[in-house]
């Protein structure tokens, strides 16, 4: 049990993922199927969605639990996990609507300054783009990026500060939607920029899948097409074809893609662990379990 790098975060989160890959489907596939019952289902989606995380997190720790006894761990937490989802996302509406409206009034600051707004007249003008094509295109890509942090800057950085809120609920003892958030805020304290690096592996890592669904749509839709177009009475059934196979595209990406994210999230918390608090094999003196949980296994 050792501190992980941010390679090797995203390659524990893989292996434990094929290992587990029947199972972690079946409870996304069950989670998303919640979703269609309004807020019980809700909650129980978010409740299904940090099992994946909790039976990933005793799997690194080597006191793997099965899934009825996570359930069971689970079950008086599943509105816990629904109120906790509401506070981040209130806390990043709140966050993006306060950004929106400091960097409208920078960007006004900056349009009714002259000196300024020559400043990037200029820059931007066709005599300087001509005569210096890449500072024009660095100017560009900066501002671009200026923008892109005054408007979203913040409410990424908080996103980035919750992002295992809901594990401490998942899997530690004594803990509330409130107390989680707190947990997750303290935890990830300087993990802002690995968190980018894990971010960046990651969709590499998916973008072969996501290449491949793309392509097996183009396919399919190529098909479709020509089938339609040979039958003019069929353009009706074409249309609503069409639609439930983008449905279908979407909630197999979506049904793939929830586990993946939720055993990266219980391999940074785990990771986490390590490094702020010197988690060790002996849960009950970190006190993330209660005593009955820790013999709970398979």
């Amino acid at each position: 049990m050792q501190p992980l790098t941010i390679g090797n975060i995203i390659n524990v989160s893989i292996n434990l993922y094929r290992q587990h890959f029947k199972l972690y489907l079946r409870l996304a596939l069950f989670a998303f199927l919640w979703l269609l019952v309004p807020l019980y289902g809700w909650a129980k989606f978010f409740s299904n969605s940090a099992l994946i995380s909790r039976l990933t997190f005793n799997e690194l720790i080597g006191n793997p639990e099965t899934p009825k006894s996570a359930r069971r761990y689970l079950k008086p937490r599943t509105w816990g996990f629904l109120l906790t989802n509401i506070l981040i996302l209130s806390a990043l509406l709140f966050t993006l609507v306060i950004s929106f409206i400091l960097a409208s009034i920078v960007i006004w600051i900056i349009f009714i300054t002259p000196a300024l707004r020559s400043s990037i007249e200029i820059l931007l003008g066709e005599t300087f783009v001509t005569n210096n094509v890449f500072l024009a295109l660095l100017f560009i890509f900066v501002f671009i990026f200026f923008l892109l942090s005054l408007y979203f800057g913040a409410t990424w950085w908080l996103y980035c500060r919750l992002f295992i809120a809901t594990l401490p609920l998942a899997i530690e003892a004594k803990i509330n939607p409130v107390t989680t958030i707190f947990r997750s805020f303290r935890l990830t304290k300087g993990y802002f920029f690995k968190f980018q690096g894990i971010l960046i592996i990651a969709s590499l890592v998916i973008t072969p899948l996501e290449l491949s669904l793309y392509f097996i749509s183009l396919i399919v839709i190529g098909i479709l097409s020509v089938f339609a177009s040979n039958f003019n009475n069929y353009q009706v059934y074409y249309s609503m074809a069409l639609e439930i196979f983008y449905l279908v595209i979407l909630a197999i990406n979506m049904i793939i893609f929830l586990p993946f994210i939720q055993s990266i999230k219980a391999v940074i918390y785990y990771n986490l662990l390590l490094r702020r608090e010197g988690f060790g094999l002996d849960l009950a003196r970190n006190n993330l379990f209660p005593e009955t949980e820790l013999s709970q296994g398979n």
